[in-house]
């Protein structure tokens, strides 16, 4: 199995995702020991080759597009329990090491799925945005504000 076939049914920003998060999984599984993320980010365009577009750099942040899809991505694979991170330091966990198994295209989809799951559970309700004992005259006035915006009005 080519494990990054399918790619073309995936988004530009998914495709890369998918790419550089599952070649994340892949170093961390052979590496079987905690790796600092930086070590991560080196060895990546090893294994990967990158189009221009995942190459370019952001005019404002000077950051490569790759990499700031990827570090924003790992927190998905985090959430979704496939990564640990702690103090810089990322590792595998059993469920990252089974999701591997799916390719990068069904890895990213799994991520993305297990995301929206953590997601549902781990909102706030909109009531708490700001809690009763918390509310001061500023808040009272700035609540109703919040929804006006967060319903589009």
């Amino acid at each position: 199995m080519n494990k990054f076939e399918d790619m073309d049914t995936l988004s530009r920003s998914m495709a890369c995702a998918a790419k550089t998060c599952y070649t994340a999984m892949e170093i961390l599984h052979e590496s079987k020991r905690k790796t600092h993320w930086k070590d991560i980010i080196k060895e990546i365009p090893n294994r990967v080759e990158f189009n221009d577009w995942e190459n370019e750099v952001y005019k404002k942040s000077k950051e490569i597009r790759w990499q700031k899809i990827f570090l924003l991505q790992s927190i998905d694979m985090q959430k979704a329990g496939y990564l640990r991170k702690q103090d810089g330091m990322w590792s595998i966990t059993k469920a990252g090491e089974k999701a591997i198994q799916m390719g990068a295209v069904g890895f990213i989809n799994a991520t993305a799925e297990r995301y929206k799951e953590w997601e549902k559970t781990h909102k706030e309700p909109e009531e708490t945005l700001f809690p009763l004992e918390h509310q001061t005259r500023w808040s009272q006035f700035w609540q109703p504000v919040v929804k006006m915006f967060k319903k589009g009005k």
